[in-house]
Protein backbone atom coordinates (compact mmCIF):
# COMPACT_ATOMS: atom_id res chain seq x y z
CA UNK A 1 0.00 0.00 0.00
CA UNK A 2 1.26 3.21 -0.90
CA UNK A 3 -0.41 6.72 0.26
CA UNK A 4 1.03 10.21 -1.50
CA UNK A 5 0.57 13.52 -0.61
CA UNK A 6 -1.20 15.77 -3.16
CA UNK A 7 -1.43 18.54 -1.12
CA UNK A 8 -1.06 19.49 2.59
CA UNK A 9 -0.66 23.54 4.48
CA UNK A 10 3.43 22.30 3.95
CA UNK A 11 5.33 20.95 1.56
CA UNK A 12 8.48 18.39 1.64
CA UNK A 13 10.35 21.26 -1.42
CA UNK A 14 9.22 24.13 -2.61
CA UNK A 15 8.27 22.47 -6.06
CA UNK A 16 5.08 21.27 -4.43
CA UNK A 17 2.23 24.28 -3.71
CA UNK A 18 0.69 24.45 -0.55
CA UNK A 19 -2.47 25.41 0.54
CA UNK A 20 -4.82 24.95 3.78
CA UNK A 21 -6.27 21.66 2.73
CA UNK A 22 -5.76 18.00 2.37
CA UNK A 23 -6.03 15.64 -0.72
CA UNK A 24 -4.27 12.04 -0.49
CA UNK A 25 -4.09 9.16 -3.10
CA UNK A 26 -3.97 5.74 -2.28
CA UNK A 27 -2.85 2.61 -3.78
CA UNK A 28 -3.97 -0.81 -2.49
CA UNK A 29 -3.81 -3.90 -3.57
CA UNK A 30 -5.88 -3.08 -7.72
CA UNK A 31 -7.82 0.42 -5.74
CA UNK A 32 -6.70 3.55 -6.67
CA UNK A 33 -8.07 5.98 -4.24
CA UNK A 34 -8.39 9.96 -4.14
CA UNK A 35 -9.24 10.89 -0.48
CA UNK A 36 -10.38 14.84 -0.68
CA UNK A 37 -9.10 17.38 -2.57
CA UNK A 38 -8.31 20.63 -1.17
CA UNK A 39 -9.92 24.33 -1.97
CA UNK A 40 -8.57 24.32 -5.48
CA UNK A 41 -6.97 22.61 -8.55
CA UNK A 42 -3.11 22.78 -7.05
CA UNK A 43 -3.60 19.12 -5.72
CA UNK A 44 -3.87 18.49 -9.71
CA UNK A 45 -0.26 20.07 -10.35
CA UNK A 46 0.86 18.35 -7.61
CA UNK A 47 -0.04 14.97 -8.23
CA UNK A 48 1.65 15.18 -12.01
CA UNK A 49 4.97 16.11 -10.20
CA UNK A 50 4.73 13.20 -8.02
CA UNK A 51 4.04 11.39 -11.49
CA UNK A 52 0.67 10.24 -10.10
CA UNK A 53 -2.18 10.36 -13.02
CA UNK A 54 -5.79 11.12 -11.89
CA UNK A 55 -7.04 9.90 -14.14
CA UNK A 56 -6.83 6.27 -13.32
CA UNK A 57 -8.16 6.98 -9.92
CA UNK A 58 -11.32 4.35 -9.13
CA UNK A 59 -12.91 6.24 -6.86
CA UNK A 60 -13.31 9.27 -4.91
CA UNK A 61 -14.46 9.92 -1.42
CA UNK A 62 -14.36 13.04 0.43
CA UNK A 63 -14.24 13.31 3.99
CA UNK A 64 -17.03 15.91 4.83
CA UNK A 65 -18.63 18.48 3.84
CA UNK A 66 -15.52 21.43 3.89
CA UNK A 67 -14.30 23.85 1.05
CA UNK A 68 -10.57 22.67 1.85
CA UNK A 69 -11.50 19.07 1.17
CA UNK A 70 -14.19 19.19 -1.39
CA UNK A 71 -13.47 22.54 -3.28
CA UNK A 72 -11.44 20.14 -6.10
CA UNK A 73 -13.76 18.30 -6.85
CA UNK A 74 -15.12 20.07 -9.85
CA UNK A 75 -11.48 20.34 -11.11
CA UNK A 76 -10.93 16.35 -10.64
CA UNK A 77 -14.00 15.65 -12.35
CA UNK A 78 -12.76 17.38 -15.21
CA UNK A 79 -9.71 15.78 -15.42
CA UNK A 80 -10.94 12.03 -14.50
CA UNK A 81 -14.32 10.58 -16.56
CA UNK A 82 -14.66 7.66 -14.62
CA UNK A 83 -14.47 7.12 -10.72
CA UNK A 84 -17.45 7.73 -8.81
CA UNK A 85 -17.04 10.01 -5.80
CA UNK A 86 -18.80 9.11 -2.47
CA UNK A 87 -20.18 12.02 -0.11
CA UNK A 88 -22.16 11.95 3.16
CA UNK A 89 -25.41 13.11 1.96
CA UNK A 90 -25.52 15.74 4.97
CA UNK A 91 -22.37 16.92 3.26
CA UNK A 92 -24.35 19.09 0.99
CA UNK A 93 -25.66 20.96 4.01
CA UNK A 94 -25.04 24.53 4.48
CA UNK A 95 -21.57 24.86 6.21
CA UNK A 96 -19.99 27.96 7.97
CA UNK A 97 -17.21 28.96 10.93
CA UNK A 98 -17.38 31.94 12.94
CA UNK A 99 -14.07 33.83 12.01
CA UNK A 100 -13.18 37.31 14.05
CA UNK A 101 -16.93 37.20 14.82
CA UNK A 102 -18.48 36.87 11.81
CA UNK A 103 -19.78 33.99 9.81
CA UNK A 104 -18.27 32.82 6.72
CA UNK A 105 -19.18 30.04 4.05
CA UNK A 106 -17.03 26.65 4.55
CA UNK A 107 -19.31 24.39 2.25
CA UNK A 108 -19.11 22.95 -0.81
CA UNK A 109 -20.27 23.26 -4.22
CA UNK A 110 -24.14 22.02 -4.17
CA UNK A 111 -24.64 21.59 -7.75
CA UNK A 112 -22.01 18.02 -6.97
CA UNK A 113 -25.90 16.94 -5.70
CA UNK A 114 -27.17 16.45 -8.65
CA UNK A 115 -24.13 15.32 -10.68
CA UNK A 116 -24.89 11.75 -11.48
CA UNK A 117 -21.40 10.63 -10.51
CA UNK A 118 -21.53 11.45 -7.04
CA UNK A 119 -22.72 8.48 -5.11
CA UNK A 120 -25.24 9.99 -1.72
CA UNK A 121 -24.55 7.95 1.20
CA UNK A 122 -25.55 7.73 4.85
CA UNK A 123 -25.16 4.32 6.32
CA UNK A 124 -21.59 1.91 6.57
CA UNK A 125 -20.45 1.06 2.94
CA UNK A 126 -18.99 -2.31 2.15
CA UNK A 127 -16.84 -2.44 -0.93
CA UNK A 128 -15.48 -6.20 -1.38
CA UNK A 129 -13.54 -7.21 1.78
CA UNK A 130 -10.79 -4.83 1.63
CA UNK A 131 -12.90 -1.05 2.31
CA UNK A 132 -14.98 0.16 4.92
CA UNK A 133 -16.44 3.49 4.27
CA UNK A 134 -18.14 4.88 7.96
CA UNK A 135 -19.33 7.50 9.78
CA UNK A 136 -22.21 8.73 12.25
CA UNK A 137 -19.30 8.38 15.09
CA UNK A 138 -21.53 8.35 18.46
CA UNK A 139 -17.92 8.91 21.43
CA UNK A 140 -17.81 12.26 22.56
CA UNK A 141 -14.39 11.83 24.38
CA UNK A 142 -11.84 14.47 23.87
CA UNK A 143 -13.85 16.23 20.66
CA UNK A 144 -11.81 19.06 19.26
CA UNK A 145 -12.96 22.15 21.09
CA UNK A 146 -12.17 24.11 17.74
CA UNK A 147 -15.98 22.53 16.87
CA UNK A 148 -17.67 25.35 18.59
CA UNK A 149 -16.95 27.55 15.93
CA UNK A 150 -19.00 25.85 13.17
CA UNK A 151 -21.91 25.28 12.11
CA UNK A 152 -24.15 23.48 9.88
CA UNK A 153 -28.08 24.85 8.68
CA UNK A 154 -30.71 23.21 9.87
CA UNK A 155 -33.94 24.37 8.98
CA UNK A 156 -33.80 27.98 8.63
CA UNK A 157 -31.56 28.21 11.33
CA UNK A 158 -27.53 27.91 11.96
CA UNK A 159 -26.59 25.15 15.00
CA UNK A 160 -23.38 23.51 16.29
CA UNK A 161 -22.29 21.40 13.64
CA UNK A 162 -22.88 17.31 14.69
CA UNK A 163 -20.43 16.39 11.96
CA UNK A 164 -22.53 13.44 10.97
CA UNK A 165 -21.15 14.17 7.26
CA UNK A 166 -17.79 13.04 8.45
CA UNK A 167 -16.56 10.19 6.88
CA UNK A 168 -13.66 7.71 7.36
CA UNK A 169 -11.86 4.93 5.28
CA UNK A 170 -10.79 1.57 6.70
CA UNK A 171 -8.36 -0.23 4.08
CA UNK A 172 -7.54 -3.85 4.12
CA UNK A 173 -4.56 -5.22 2.13
CA UNK A 174 -3.43 -8.59 3.29
CA UNK A 175 -2.26 -8.08 7.16
CA UNK A 176 -2.22 -4.42 7.15
CA UNK A 177 -5.15 -2.73 8.63
CA UNK A 178 -5.40 1.26 8.29
CA UNK A 179 -7.35 4.51 9.13
CA UNK A 180 -7.64 7.13 6.95
CA UNK A 181 -9.56 10.56 8.10
CA UNK A 182 -10.19 14.26 6.98
CA UNK A 183 -10.19 16.18 10.06
CA UNK A 184 -11.65 14.45 13.10
CA UNK A 185 -13.99 16.66 14.28
CA UNK A 186 -15.41 13.67 15.70
CA UNK A 187 -12.74 13.27 17.49
CA UNK A 188 -9.28 10.62 16.58
CA UNK A 189 -10.26 8.54 19.79
CA UNK A 190 -13.84 8.16 19.27
CA UNK A 191 -12.98 7.13 15.57
CA UNK A 192 -10.42 4.43 16.40
CA UNK A 193 -13.12 2.95 18.80
CA UNK A 194 -16.09 3.14 16.62
CA UNK A 195 -13.55 1.07 13.47
CA UNK A 196 -12.62 -1.48 16.08
CA UNK A 197 -15.58 -2.80 14.84
CA UNK A 198 -14.50 -3.63 11.18
CA UNK A 199 -11.29 -5.00 12.98
CA UNK A 200 -9.92 -8.35 12.61
CA UNK A 201 -6.49 -7.56 13.21
CA UNK A 202 -4.25 -4.81 14.90
CA UNK A 203 -4.54 -1.62 13.29
CA UNK A 204 -1.02 -0.42 11.15
CA UNK A 205 -1.28 2.81 10.77
CA UNK A 206 -3.52 5.83 10.75
CA UNK A 207 -3.42 8.97 8.41
CA UNK A 208 -4.81 12.23 8.21
CA UNK A 209 -5.79 15.42 10.53
CA UNK A 210 -6.71 15.46 13.72
CA UNK A 211 -8.18 19.03 14.48
CA UNK A 212 -6.07 20.09 17.37
CA UNK A 213 -4.21 23.46 16.19
CA UNK A 214 -6.62 25.52 18.45
CA UNK A 215 -4.92 24.08 21.25
CA UNK A 216 -2.54 26.42 23.11
CA UNK A 217 0.88 25.13 24.19
CA UNK A 218 1.05 27.99 26.55
CA UNK A 219 -1.72 26.31 28.49
CA UNK A 220 -2.04 23.60 31.08
CA UNK A 221 -5.39 22.47 30.27
CA UNK A 222 -4.28 22.26 26.48
CA UNK A 223 -1.02 20.81 26.93
CA UNK A 224 -3.15 17.89 29.23
CA UNK A 225 -5.88 17.67 26.17
CA UNK A 226 -3.14 16.73 23.97
CA UNK A 227 -1.23 14.33 26.56
CA UNK A 228 -4.40 12.23 27.29
CA UNK A 229 -4.80 12.47 23.26
CA UNK A 230 -1.31 11.12 22.84
CA UNK A 231 -1.57 8.61 25.87
CA UNK A 232 -4.78 7.34 23.46
CA UNK A 233 -3.03 7.03 20.47
CA UNK A 234 -0.56 4.70 21.79
CA UNK A 235 -2.88 2.32 23.52
CA UNK A 236 -2.50 0.31 20.23
CA UNK A 237 0.12 -0.38 17.86
CA UNK A 238 -0.47 1.85 14.91
CA UNK A 239 2.28 4.29 13.51
CA UNK A 240 0.89 8.02 13.26
CA UNK A 241 0.47 10.27 10.07
CA UNK A 242 -0.63 13.69 10.75
CA UNK A 243 -1.03 16.76 9.59
CA UNK A 244 -3.17 19.79 7.75
CA UNK A 245 -6.08 20.60 11.06
CA UNK A 246 -3.59 19.28 13.51
CA UNK A 247 -1.30 21.72 13.72
CA UNK A 248 2.46 22.17 13.18
CA UNK A 249 3.23 23.48 16.37
CA UNK A 250 1.00 20.68 18.39
CA UNK A 251 2.41 17.64 16.15
CA UNK A 252 5.50 19.03 17.29
CA UNK A 253 4.22 18.15 21.10
CA UNK A 254 2.53 15.15 19.77
CA UNK A 255 6.38 14.15 18.43
CA UNK A 256 8.00 14.77 21.66
CA UNK A 257 5.31 12.38 23.51
CA UNK A 258 5.12 10.18 21.02
CA UNK A 259 8.45 9.77 18.85
CA UNK A 260 8.72 7.71 15.98
CA UNK A 261 4.92 6.60 16.31
CA UNK A 262 3.74 10.07 14.69
CA UNK A 263 5.34 11.69 11.63
CA UNK A 264 4.35 14.84 9.82
CA UNK A 265 2.31 14.38 6.30
CA UNK A 266 3.57 17.43 4.17
CA UNK A 267 3.01 17.58 0.37
CA UNK A 268 5.17 15.84 -1.31
CA UNK A 269 5.52 12.74 1.15
CA UNK A 270 5.17 9.37 0.05
CA UNK A 271 4.34 6.68 2.98
CA UNK A 272 4.61 2.79 1.95
CA UNK A 273 2.99 0.27 4.08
Amino acid sequence: MIVKTLLENRSVKERYETEHGLSLYIEAGERKILFDAGETDAFIRNAKRMGVDLAEVDMMILSHGHYDHGGGIKYFMDLNKKALIYIHKEAFRPHASIKEGERKDAGIDDSLLHNNRVRLVDEDLYFGDELVLFSHIKGKEMVPRGNSRLLMKKDSGWIKDNFHHEQNLLIKEGNKRVLVVGCSHRGIVNILDQCEKHLDRPWTAVLGGFHLYDLDKNKEEDLSFLKGIADRLEENNAVYYTGHCTGHDQFSLLKEMMGNRIHYLATGSIVEI
